[in-house]
C-alpha cells in the first residue's frame, strides 16, 4: 500500500513539475523583454573626448521570424517597442528568419521582414547578416533590406560623425563569412563597436574593443547548475550569453528574440537589447 501511495505521490509531483516547465519554457518565448544594459566605456579603447558622453543602442539579434501571420504580428510589436524607446541608433545582430521557411515563401517573407523594419526611420539602422541570411540569398537580403532603409554593414564601416560613433561589421564565422576590417583613420578619436553575428567572431586576429553579437540564443535551453547543453559556436563558453571581458575586448551577446530548431526557450529570455553607453 505504502509503495503504491508513493508511486502515485512522485507521478503526481512529475506531472506538476512537466507543466511548470511547459509554462517557463511558453513564457520565455512568447513574452519579449527588454533588457536594459549600461556599459561604462570610459576606456580610450572605446571612447574619446569627441564621443558623445551617453549613447543609447537598440540590439536586436536572432529574430528567427517565420511567414506565419503570429510572427509577422510579433515582429510588428517588436519594432513599436523599439521606436518607444527612441534610442540613438538600432543594430541587428542577424538571423532575421527561420531557416525552415520554404523556398517559395523566402522573397515574400524577405520583403515582409525588411518592409517591417523599415518602419525604424528617425534613427540609424544598420544590420550585419547571419547564418541564415548567409544560406538563402545573401545578395538578395542586402538589396532588399537596403530598399527599406536597413544598412547592411558586412565587411565594412559606417561613420556617424554627430554621434562621435564608428560601428565596423565582420561576416559570420558560423557560416565562414568571416571578414575583418579595420577602422578608417578617421574612427581614432570616435566610439568604436564591432558587431558580427557568431561570438566567435570577436575572437578572430585583430579584434578588440567592444563586440555586440547573437546567434547562441544564450543556449536556448538552459539549466539550473549545468547551463547550455549544446551552443553552436567556437567561442570561448565563457562569450556564450551576456558579458565577457578580457584585456582587450568586451563582448555582449544577445539572448536574441526567436528559437531554431526547437520553438521554446527554458532559462534564456526572449528578448532585445537596450545598451547604454556611459562613462
Amino acid at each position: 500500500m505504502g509503495q503504491r501511495l508513493n508511486k502515485r505521490l512522485l507521478a503526481i509531483v512529475s506531472t506538476i513539475l512537466f507543466v511548470v516547465y511547459l509554462f517557463v519554457a511558453t513564457f520565455n518565448y512568447t513574452i519579449v523583454g527588454v533588457n536594459r544594459i549600461a556599459l561604462d566605456v570610459a576606456e580610450p579603447i572605446f571612447l574619446s573626448e569627441r564621443s558623445r558622453s551617453d549613447l543609447s543602442i537598440a540590439f536586436l539579434s536572432d529574430l528567427h521570424v517565420s511567414s506565419s501571420h503570429e510572427s509577422l504580428a510579433r515582429l510588428d510589436e517588436l519594432v513599436s517597442s523599439v521606436i518607444a524607446e527612441a534610442p540613438d541608433l538600432v543594430i541587428l545582430g542577424g538571423d532575421l528568419v527561420d531557416g525552415s521557411v520554404p523556398d517559395e515563401e523566402l522573397q515574400e517573407l524577405r520583403h515582409g521582414v525588411a518592409v517591417r523594419l523599415g518602419r525604424i526611420t528617425d534613427v540609424p539602422l544598420l544590420s550585419v547578416l547571419g547564418n541564415h541570411e548567409s544560406w538563402t540569398n545573401p545578395v538578395a537580403w542586402k538589396r532588399e533590406l537596403n530598399r527599406f532603409g536597413v544598412i547592411v554593414i558586412d565587411g565594412h564601416v559606417e561613420v556617424f560623425g554627430l554621434l562621435g560613433l564608428c560601428v565596423r561589421g565582420f561576416g559570420d564565422a558560423y557560416s565562414g563569412k568571416f571578414k575583418h576590417v579595420e577602422f578608417p583613420l578617421n574612427c581614432s578619436e570616435m566610439t568604436k563597436i564591432s558587431v558580427t553575428h557568431d561570438p566567435a567572431g570577436a575572437f578572430k586576429p585583430g579584434v578588440e574593443g567592444l563586440v555586440l553579437a547573437g546567434h547562441t540564443h544564450c543556449g536556448q535551453i538552459r539549466f539550473p547548475l549545468l547551463g547550455a547543453p549544446w551552443v553552436p559556436s567556437d567561442a570561448p563558453p565563457e562569450a556564450h550569453c551576456g558579458l565577457y571581458e578580457d584585456s582587450i575586448r568586451t563582448v555582449f551577446v544577445s539572448s536574441g528574440v526567436g528559437t531554431s530548431l526547437l520553438p521554446f526557450r527554458f532559462g534564456a529570455q526572449s528578448q532585445w537589447d537596450l545598451i547604454s553607453l556611459t562613462r
